[in-house]
């Protein structure tokens, strides 16, 4: 079974997957998100099957449906 960790990178507009197991920790997919929005947090639905991304220098809240099965995610 894996974990995934989803790390926001704020200085380079993205948001960083990694894929945790019982030994290691491996880079996963990456979410590009809006140029110079400043992506800052990320909180997910009870369900995990939505993220809410909120941008910080353009105030806004980017929602995207995770594939957690493949570690794809769709921007909606």
């Amino acid at each position: 079974h894996n974990d995934l960790l989803y790390v926001v990178n704020e200085h380079i507009d993205k948001i960083d997957i990694f894929i945790i197991d019982d030994h290691h920790i491996q880079v996963g997919n990456c979410i590009k998100t809006e140029a110079d929005a400043k992506p800052h947090h990320i909180i997910f639905h009870p369900n995990k099957s939505l993220a809410f991304l909120r941008n910080e220098l353009n105030s806004t809240t980017n929602v995207y449906r995770i594939h957690v099965l493949c570690e794809q995610s769709e921007y909606l």
